[in-house]
């Protein structure tokens, strides 16, 4: 019947007893997060975090330098989770490790004992995998000094 019927929204305290049911107050509620033993609210920085990490993906780019020297001993290596299929990755890693090492000649060897070598190879990753693929994943720069 119409009158045992409640219409709740998230945080109403429904009571029932024997002679029927009334919404007696309210509490805070909201959808949460459970991961392991941590609850997490709908508005925390790391589930936007694994949402644009899911979205976008991560590409890593691992670039090996002579410590002595700063010169690029290989070509600059990637590799991607979440971001594309592998079978589209070859090519696309090989143009982006192409451009690292353009970017690198371009700069001279002064970049490379730079504090901003990091930031501007990711950088310069990013805008390139954007404008080839209109998406942006997380670039995670290595600089490998041997």
């Amino acid at each position: 019947p119409e009158q045992n019927t409640f219409i709740l929204e998230d945080g109403d305290v429904l009571e029932l007893g024997p002679g029927g049911g009334e919404v007696v107050g309210q509490v805070t509620a909201g959808p949460i997060f459970v991961d392991g033993h941590r609850l997490w609210d709908i508005n925390s920085t790391v589930l936007s975090e694994r949402r644009r990490l899911a979205r976008d993906g991560v590409v890593t780019v691992v670039v090996t330098v002579d410590k002595e020297t700063g010169e690029v001993l290989k070509d600059p290596e990637l590799a991607s989770s979440g971001f594309v299929e592998l079978d589209e990755s070859q090519e696309l890693f090989e143009k982006t490790s192409n451009m690292v090492l353009s970017a690198l000649d371009r700069e001279g060897s002064h970049i490379l004992e730079s504090e901003g070598l990091r930031t501007r190879i990711t950088q310069s990753v990013s805008d390139f995998l954007h404008g080839e693929t209109r998406r942006r994943p997380t670039v995670l720069t290595i600089i490998d000094q041997v």
